[in-house]
């Protein structure tokens, strides 16, 4: 049994200019980062760099959302 929910996703990461993690994006692997087919995550950091906020992709959880265009959903 599995606790992680995307143990079986293709993961992909983008950081901030500061590097900071700022999206996360699940799907099945192999696909195309402009397909509709993504879980997208965003990280919001305080001044110091501490996480304070993770934000689904238009509050909805679906994987419905294309990698490529991750900023326009928040």
């Amino acid at each position: 049994m599995t606790i992680d929910g995307f143990a079986d996703k293709e993961k992909r990461m983008a950081y901030d200019v500061g590097n900071n993690l700022e999206y996360v994006g699940y799907a099945q692997s192999g696909s195309a980062t402009s397909a509709s087919v993504w879980h997208i995550l965003k990280l919001t950091y305080d001044g110091s760099d501490n996480l304070t906020r993770v934000q689904v992709a238009s509050d909805n959880p679906g994987y419905k959302y294309a990698w490529d265009d991750r900023a326009t959903f928040f």
